[in-house]
């Protein structure tokens, strides 16, 4: 099967100062150029607001997608809040836990995907416990999506003051499962590749802007917009970035 994440695309509400960037663009723009790669599904992992949540923005992403002809999957990041997306999201409340977290497994095409919860920057040990049982039950799975790289990319700036918080737990559960895992984030603003034992972390570009990915400081290295194509075969994972 083929997905196509998209990720952090920061949407403004209007009037909303954006530094002349066109965000809104950029995601209809993203939404009619991954069609020509005759994917199966979408994965948004995560900050559809700009800057802080609002409702409006939420309803403006709802009517992009209200008609949208491919099936899409909705993560939350540290710029999104979980009550107003379910107020306009309502297919998500199934999968909101009692500890109002968003994780959940989908079975696309027999294959069992895994959508994580960082969205306040932590994975907190109930989480873990169920990533393992979920990883137990379907030890096959193959690709995760989490919005917070959960292992350090390199990335001086997004390193120091960004990182996922708690790291350890979900680093030793991941590294001791043995099979490959292919982890799909967002949330740097840039594309990198890491690889460690089983585990490949692949972080993916915004449709917004990209940080540079050497200074310690923050620094906006291109306005590129990308996204990245997931095909997940019998026996491998491959994945791109495009920039349109």
């Amino acid at each position: 099967m083929r997905i196509i994440q998209l990720t952090d695309i920061h949407i403004n509400k209007l009037g909303e100062e954006t530094n002349g960037v066109e965000i809104r663009k950029n995601f209809q723009d993203a939404l009619k150029t991954i069609l020509k790669h005759k994917p199966d599904l979408l994965v948004i992992s995560g900050d559809l607001c700009l800057f802080t949540p609002d409702i409006s923005i939420y309803e403006w992403v709802a009517e992009q997608l209200k008609d949208y002809p491919l099936p899409y999957e909705l993560m939350i990041g540290n710029h999104d809040d979980l009550e107003m997306m379910q107020t306009i999201f309502p297919s998500i409340r199934k999968d909101i836990k009692e500890n109002k977290s968003l994780y959940f497994t989908r079975i696309y095409d027999n294959e069992n995907i895994i959508f994580l919860d960082s969205g306040k920057g932590t994975i907190a040990n109930n989480q873990l416990i169920w990533l393992q049982n979920e990883l137990t039950k379907q030890p096959n799975t193959k690709v995760l999506f989490i919005h917070y790289p959960p292992f350090l990319a390199g990335v001086p700036f997004m390193d120091k003051k960004y990182p996922l918080r708690t790291r350890d737990g979900i680093q030793k559960l991941l590294l001791n499962h043995q099979r490959p895992l292919s982890i799909f984030t967002g949330h740097y603003h840039l594309e990198k590749t890491l690889r460690r034992k089983n585990i490949d972390q692949n972080i993916t570009p915004s449709t917004y802007y990209q940080l540079g990915s050497s200074s310690p400081d923050f620094q906006v290295h291109s306005q590129k917009r990308g996204y990245r194509v997931i095909d997940i075969l019998k026996e491998e994972v491959r994945s791109m970035v495009f920039y349109y």
